[in-house]
């Protein structure tokens, strides 16, 4: 079982590391943007908006991983949209377009309708498939972002002679870190990093400062340790074991061996198991208060363009025989939910 949580990367997906870190803001908020009070504003108010639409879907909580992550750079750099309602309408059209993309890409079986309908909502599906459409063009259809994730295995094999870390108490500290506002201005790979030891400090105390000789402390390191304790993220060794007992352990440690299969450098997420995703979204607490945005007027920044209208069907689907858009003329149908969109980067 632990040995399948982590796999030993190959030269390939060493090589498109570099290719990550070069690109890799490209794909986080823009710089400086959440530095306005009222963009803050609007991302808390988003953030709340994800953990409410989460609730009841614990089986794949990167769906909203990338739902805010799309969120984060479509109104960084494009603000919000004109002509939707009150701003938190359009925030709110928002945050459901993202959702429903992010869906798409990970469950082949998600459709729009019955989204809707479990979460109670009275959107148009026209406007859904408008919004997606605004989305998806604005952010050139580059749907598979770089995120942490596509670091951890480059990483991980220096954390190995500790003792080994459960991928999916890994994966769940990423993601529950895409809930605080001081993660935005952090690149991927310094959360990848961070997430490693934040776990290791708090699980093999005394040993992860021999991680120190590899890497240098990340910037957010005290920030994401903080928020390990913060959201009781419990953090375990490979097989299971908690910190508490791996003080107790006098196991020795073990390295994996062997040679992990060639795969695809490019993040295919689609590919990530569910069964290390599964558990809530606790970006917001009972603690939290609602946030009450000022009057639109009151905004700085600017606003976008009107969103697109397209044609759609009684079945929901876009008028055609195809969707796509995308650069690489691949057909997929993203707009349809038929499957991820393939152009990644």
């Amino acid at each position: 079982m632990a040995v399948s949580e982590w796999k030993l990367p190959t030269r390939r997906e060493e090589e498109a590391v570099g290719k990550y870190l070069e690109e890799e803001r490209n794909f986080m908020a823009a710089e400086n943007y959440y530095v306005n009070d009222h963009a803050v504003q609007i991302r808390r108010y988003a953030v709340q908006l994800v953990t409410k639409f989460s609730q009841g879907n614990t089986d794949d909580a990167f769906v909203f991983y990338l739902a805010m992550n799309y969120f984060d750079r479509y109104v960084s750099r494009h603000g919000l949209p004109n002509n939707q309602g009150t701003e938190e309408d359009t925030i709110q059209w928002l945050v459901v377009c993202c959702i429903t993309i992010a869906s798409k890409m990970r469950r082949k079986s998600f459709t729009v309708d019955s989204f809707l309908a479990d979460k109670h909502l009275e959107i148009p599906l026209q406007r859904i498939m408008e919004g997606e459409l605004l989305i998806l063009n604005a952010l050139e259809w580059r749907m598979r972002p770089i995120t942490p994730i596509c670091y951890l295995d480059h990483y991980y094999p220096k954390f190995v002679a500790l003792g080994g870390l459960s991928r999916r108490c890994i994966n769940e500290i990423i993601v529950q870190s895409q809930g605080e506002l001081s993660f935005t201005r952090a690149r991927p790979s310094e959360i990848a990093l961070s997430s490693l030891v934040a776990a290791a400090t708090i699980l093999y105390p005394g040993q992860a400062s021999s991680i120190n000789d590899t890497f240098p402390d990340p910037p957010c390191l005290h920030d994401m340790i903080n928020l390990c304790h913060k959201k009781n993220i419990q953090i375990l060794r490979l097989g299971g074991q908690s910190a508490e007992q791996s003080e107790e352990s006098e196991t020795a440690n073990s390295r994996r061996k062997g040679k992990a299969p060639e795969t695809e450098i490019v993040p295919a997420y689609e590919d990530i198991p569910k069964k290390q995703m599964n558990f809530p979204i606790r970006w917001v607490t009972d603690t939290d208060g609602e946030v009450n945005l000022p009057p639109l007027e009151d905004q700085g920044g600017s606003q976008s363009q009107d969103p697109p209208t397209s044609e759609v069907n009684s079945d929901g689907n876009t008028g055609g025989a195809t969707f796509c858009g995308c650069p690489c003329n691949c057909n997929c149908n993203l707009l349809e939910g038929l499957s991820g969109c393939c152009n990644i980067l």
